[in-house]
């Protein structure tokens, strides 16, 4: 359920070449974080509290070679749930060029996107001055993360059993345009994902396959920023 969009300057890159980035020296008003403390932070805290890594996706700014290689990081990790339909994810950024604040963000749908917007159930971000305490930011936040993730699980599982009708499902796409959750030009596209699902294991009319709907139409929303406001919105009109 996590998605790393890397547009404009930026490119894939595995783990070991992340690392592998050299951290600029700091100076009195400036001290920027290494790359790989950031993801140490997440995957020890993650370890800690007992989630299993599924999946990690990195990538940097700029090409081998060229002045601004590496200056920007951004990745997204994503853990096991128990379950198919949906993951927790855990969405990461960096920058040793001053262009954006250290972040992290939390969720069952997480995007980060090279062009320095994140979003998530949950999100924080500091920038690199000395004693921003990021990492430990980022061990505290794992602490609450356990039971938030409980929270969503109920909350998803629930959705799975709540059935509704035909009449139901169109309601809840109204209350969305008049959320601002979706434009109206979307509206016959979702009711026919739901009714039609692009995934047989969809099918059934559910509140969960109806989110499911949304989620699949929103894949075709070039704008990162208008899909963060869309899941948000949507988060309240489920709700979640």
């Amino acid at each position: 359920m996590s998605t790393l969009r890397l547009e404009y300057d930026a490119f894939s890159a595995t783990k070991e070449t992340v690392y592998a980035i050299a951290t600029p020296e700091p100076t009195d008003t400036w001290n920027p974080l290494s790359h790989a403390s950031i993801i140490d932070a997440v995957l020890e805290s993650a370890c800690d509290s007992g989630l299993v890594v599924h999946r990690e996706a990195y990538g940097l700014s700029g090409k081998p070679g060229h002045d601004k290689y590496g200056h920007r990081m951004f990745g997204v990790i994503d853990f096991s749930s128990g379950t198919d339909d949906y993951g927790f994810s855990i969405g990461i950024r960096n920058s040793h060029d001053k262009s954006m604040a250290a972040g992290i963000c939390a969720g069952a749908k997480v995007f980060v996107c090279s062009n320095l917007i994140m979003s998530g159930d949950f999100s924080e971000k500091r920038k690199h001055t000395p004693g921003n305490n990021f990492l430990r930011l980022v061990k505290e936040a794992f602490t609450l993360l356990p039971g938030q993730l409980e929270n969503l699980t109920k909350n998803l599982d629930r959705l799975k059993l709540e059935g509704i009708d035909d009449q139901q499902a169109e309601h809840m796409i109204w209350n969305a345009v008049r959320a601002g959750a979706i434009n109206s030009s979307m509206m016959l596209p979702i009711w026919e994902e739901f009714k039609e699902p692009t995934f047989e294991e969809f099918r059934d009319p559910t509140s969960f396959n109806l989110l499911m709907a949304f989620t699949e139409r929103l894949k075709g929303e070039n704008r990162i920023s208008r899909v963060d406001q869309a899941y948000r919105k949507l988060a309240d009109i489920f709700p979640l």
